[in-house]
């Protein structure tokens, strides 16, 4: 097959090294991460400055080329794979500068390094991310801004968004964005880099980042509780909002068949002996470690007495406690090819929704397997589901919205949209609002080439779908 001519204007642009074309290469380019979707690219590039991402862009714009913005490849709803030709435009290797601003309590990185890098940074300095993955390790800052990702603190501190001071960036049209100064207060028009926080690649490529980081709590309570009802887990965590001596970090909903299988799995340590039906994680931040525990305490006398309940003070022990909920994304993947719907409902809604969900998917597939958890602070639920036949996929994901939808949730609290869900936006945004995001698509891309067919849905929105 006939090289393609965007390709050896790229090579001529940016050089051989940055270009892979080899069919051997690209599939770990064109493959996500679960194993489930597969695509196919003309060609991968990888840029390691702002200035090459614009001449990429240059040149592709040229050839009307689509663009496939990918960070870490870490993505659940196939918002970076490639579908029909296009370039995927990785930026792994956007990682030259990284440096930590003291003075205004932040950090400005290029978009390649991951959380983990750039925790590891901050924490050098005195100082810490506000947010964390599960996929620290692979998962990039120009691809958990790109994608407003949530993690494990956001009843702590908000989504990516909210951590957000700036951002570097080059649009379809071959502008540039560059938003790095790290202000604390600036009301000058329109807040772009808040608008491409969120966007999933489609009005504009991420390059840099500044992100707000926060002082590190002196001690950390971290606590495994059973309980009889998701009623006295959410008790709980309203008890701990109202005490004064220490901070929720986070608050992990599990279930009993999830923490089984993940100790039958992965050999994961069981916290205690007992089985209860849901198991809460709590972490606390506080400035005194006998405070933390006594605040940890009284809690606990209050909502339920008699919980079996797991604490750890220390780092080896906490990890230990974590490691059964961060073992949770694989279970499924153990199962059979994983669909993973992250989803939430209002709070006050929780507990009927997460009652009713297996019921829903099983009526889709009586054969599925199904593991809920989620980050119960937040109103978040992760259904994890490994259909008993491929072909029950679609009938799953549509019990699930819709189930979601009737409590007026949202199909994505913090994977976006990507290919996957973008036929049931319309599930949670009315026409007026699909129709808003088609005008502001079409005022930054025009041509329609960066990442064409990801959040929109094939056709416009009737307003139809959405429940009343």
């Amino acid at each position: 097959m006939a090289e393609h001519p965007a390709v050896s204007d790229l090579v001529h642009e940016l050089g051989s090294r940055k270009v892979v074309s080899d069919p051997d290469q690209l599939p770990q380019y064109e493959t996500d991460w679960l194993g489930r979707r597969f695509g196919h690219a003309a060609c991968a590039v990888l840029p390691e400055t702002h200035d090459e991402v614009g001449l990429a862009v240059a040149v592709c714009r040229k050839h009307h080329m689509p663009i496939i913005p990918q960070g870490g490849n870490t993505g659940l709803v196939g918002g970076g794979i490639p579908f029909g030709t296009g370039v995927v435009l990785s930026l792994r290797n956007l990682r030259s500068h990284m440096e930590v601003d003291s003075s205004g309590g932040g950090i400005v990185a290029d978009a390649g390094w991951t959380v983990r890098e750039a925790g590891e940074m901050l924490a050098a300095a005195g100082l810490a991310l506000p947010f964390d993955l599960a996929s620290r390790d692979s998962a990039t800052l120009g691809g958990v801004v790109a994608t407003n990702a949530g993690g494990l603190h956001v009843i702590r501190y908000g989504h990516v968004r909210r951590q957000l001071m700036g951002v570097q960036a080059v649009l379809p049209d071959g502008t540039t964005v560059d938003r790095l100064e790290g202000l604390r207060k600036d009301t000058a028009g329109y807040d772009l880099p808040s608008l491409l926080c969120g966007s999933e690649g489609t009005l504009g490529i991420i390059t840099g980042v500044r992100l707000s980081a926060v002082v590190p709590d002196k001690a950390t309570v971290t606590a495994v509780i059973g309980c009889r009802s998701i009623g006295e887990l959410a008790e709980i965590i309203a008890q701990a909002r109202l005490q004064h001596a220490v901070e929720i970090s986070a608050a992990e909903l599990m279930r009993e068949e999830g923490v089984a299988l993940a100790c039958e799995l992965f050999g994961t340590a069981r916290p205690f002996p007992d089985h209860s039906p849901f198991l809460l994680l709590l972490e606390l931040g506080t400035d005194d470690e006998d405070r933390g525990i006594a605040a940890l305490a009284g809690i606990l006398e209050q909502v339920v007495p008699d919980a079996p309940v797991a604490v750890a003070t220390d780092r080896a022990a906490a990890s230990s406690l974590w490691a059964l909920r961060e073992r949770h994304p694989e279970i499924v993947g153990r199962l059979g090819v994983p669909m993973k719907l992250d989803t939430a409902v209002p709070l006050s809604s929780y507990a009927k929704a997460m009652e009713g969900m297996e019921e829903r998917i099983h009526a889709a597939d009586a054969g599925a397997h199904v593991v809920l958890y989620g980050h119960a602070g937040d109103g978040s639920l992760h259904v994890n589901v490994a259909p008993s036949d491929p072909e029950h996929g679609s009938a799953i994901e549509e019990a699930v919205y819709r189930w979601i939808a009737s409590f007026r949730g949202t199909i994505s609290a913090e994977h976006g949209i990507g290919r996957d869900k973008r036929e049931w936006l319309s599930l949670i945004r009315s026409s007026g609002e699909i129709g808003l995001f088609r005008r502001v698509k079409a005022a930054f891309d025009p041509d329609g080439i960066l990442n064409p067919g990801v959040i929109l849905p094939e056709t416009p929105a009737t307003g139809e779908d959405r429940l009343a």
